[in-house]
């Protein structure tokens, strides 16, 4: 745990080469800092599972590690296997590698090849020529068009919500398209091809290299290669991604002024009116954090930014402080997009002309992704206009189901929560009456299991789990004995069983006891010697399960 104190030393001997390493030198020791605590948190849970495991084999006298519980540990825990395999050789267990490798392989089958992902299909080195950054419509040619069976499905589950269920599918390839293909996060764009002779719907437009792939669904006549085609874009559609895609730069700049320059993205989904943005980041933003970041983002959508989008060499771009993004690759020349002075990024989608068409933008959600990643949601249009109406409107319903007006929604609850609080005490209360006076009459009925106080009965109804337990302990005081009790509350068994310290040292043991008692009326539980309670499924079966606790009591004592 001392890695992170050599981040001076990288930056000192690096900082001529990279002078980003020398401006960074704070953040890689805290990354460092961050990264050494959590190795040895993942190490130390490991090692207790390891142990776990390794003791549950000795006791089955197996010497073999099973290769699936390495792989588990490595792969759900973060456990290094190879610390796996050398606490085993100490313990003198031999480790199951074609188990291993069976499971590695079965892990990265599912890993790599998830229900609905897009299988593209090869092209050609065809390019298409892309106009849509200017038109959302264009006349274009077919110049590959491929028929796909529909059945496995074989696309994401966003193409499959839009096909109507027909065989007609097909993967097609034109000169020139409006369509924005799949790309930096933003999601392909969707339309119609209208032909002589024929009508398709384009369910999504992938990226095959320089070649782009619409997927579309013939809902009239027959597709052909070399048809003079007219290309129709959703414009509805385009313009809600696209206000999603100018808020998302906008929230990029907004994260970076409020919680600090470390703040960069690793990665971002833009559909229509909806964003979700990965960005690096050591800790849960607070409430008021995200009222910040939300309040700046809308102040520069009401100042009407204009949305300027220009072509420079990537060091000009570079050079005039356009941020650009981390694992992209970048040609020579490449596409700046700046909002006012206010955000100024490298991007290859289509946005906005000015920031004021956003309409508004809702944070919904923010969380952890991962070490030192956190995930913000956020709605914008029409989409974060409906969120607050539908908040609204559940507002409207829980203030009128308290007989209170929205403004004194929580007022009411405070006080309708203090007053079950005081109905929860008054009820506590009387259980534990109730528990005390049947109490009394179930010691009248106690007798002797080998020489040791005993007494088993049904306790009042309704009595909860932690009444249940007071009126065991008050038993057991009285009795020095063993007492098992069985309840029901809500329709389900409860029991309790408690052994004073004289009990479990004649062998008595309330774990052990309750356990065989539950299975009786289709439940489980257990315990620690002295006091354990269970649940169970059947009612009827209460009686029975109590006539056989004696017995089972019996059969611990010495």
């Amino acid at each position: 745990p001392f890695l992170h104190r050599l981040a001076p030393v990288i930056a000192q001997g690096y900082g001529d080469v990279y002078p980003e390493v020398r401006q960074r030198e704070t953040l890689i020791s805290d990354l460092i800092q961050r990264e050494e605590e959590r190795f040895n948190s993942t190490i130390e849970s490991g090692m207790n599972r390891l142990d776990d495991l390794i003791e549950t084999l000795k006791s089955k006298n197996e010497k073999v590690l099973p290769g699936a519980e390495v792989f588990r540990l490595y792969e759900t825990f973060g456990f290094p296997r190879e610390m796996t395999e050398e606490v085993a050789r100490e313990q003198g267990f031999e480790m199951d590698e074609a188990g291993f490798q069976t499971a590695a392989a079965a892990h990265s089958k599912i890993s790599g090849s998830s229900v609905g992902e897009y299988q593209s299909r090869t092209f050609g080195n065809s390019e298409t020529e892309f106009i849509g950054y200017n038109k959302t419509q264009c006349a274009a040619t077919i110049i590959i068009a491929q028929r796909v069976d529909p059945f496995p499905f074989p696309f994401s589950e966003s193409i499959k919500s839009l096909w109507s269920g027909g065989d007609n599918l097909y993967q097609i390839n034109l000169d020139c398209s409006p369509f924005y293909a799949e790309s930096g996060g933003q999601v392909g764009d969707t339309g119609e091809i209208i032909g002589s002779n024929f009508k398709a719907r384009v369910l999504d437009t992938q990226k095959q290299g320089k070649t782009w792939v619409h997927i579309v669904e013939v809902t009239e006549g027959e597709i052909k290669e070399g048809a003079k085609i007219r290309a129709i874009v959703d414009v509805p559609r385009r313009q809600a991604i696209q206000r999603a895609h100018s808020s998302t730069h906008l929230l990029h700049a907004a994260l970076r002024r409020h919680l600090g320059k470390h703040v960069e993205q690793r990665g971002s989904l833009v559909e229509g009116d909806r964003l979700r943005f990965d960005f690096v980041h050591f800790a849960p933003i607070t409430d008021e954090e995200i009222a910040q970041i939300e309040d700046t983002v809308n102040d520069e959508v009401l100042r009407a930014l204009p949305v300027e989008i220009t072509l420079k060499s990537l060091e000009e771009a570079k050079a005039s402080g356009a941020m650009a993004l981390f694992g992209e690759k970048y040609g020579d020349v490449v596409r700046t997009v700046k909002m006012g002075d206010f955000s100024l990024e490298l991007c290859g989608g289509t946005h906005l002309k000015n920031t004021a068409e956003a309409g508004f933008l809702r944070i919904v959600n923010e969380g952890g992704v991962g070490a030192n990643l956190r995930r913000i949601e956020a709605l914008t249009g029409a989409s974060a206009l409906r969120h607050d109406r539908a908040t609204e409107t559940t507002l409207k319903i829980a203030a009128g189901v308290l007989g209170a007006q929205p403004e004194n929604l929580i007022t009411s609850a405070e006080k309708l929560k203090a007053r079950v609080r005081d109905l929860e005490k008054q009820l506590q209360a009387a259980q534990e009456k109730l528990a005390s006076s049947s109490g009394d009459e179930l010691l009248q009925n106690a007798t002797n299991v080998k020489e040791i106080p005993f007494v088993s009965g049904r306790a009042p109804q309704d009595l909860n789990a932690n009444a249940l337990r007071e009126l065991a302990d008050h038993l057991a005081d009285k009795l020095n004995g063993v007492v098992v009790l069985a309840g029901e509350c809500e329709g389900k068994v409860l029991w309790a069983v408690k052994a004073t310290k004289s009990a479990v040292e004649k062998g008595a043991h309330s774990g052990n006891l309750v356990r065989e008692l539950a299975k009786l009326t289709g439940g489980g539980g257990g315990g620690r010697a002295d006091f354990a309670q269970a649940g169970g499924k059947d009612i009827s079966q209460i009686e029975a399960a109590l006539s056989q606790a004696a017995t089972i009591l019996e059969s611990q004592l010495k």
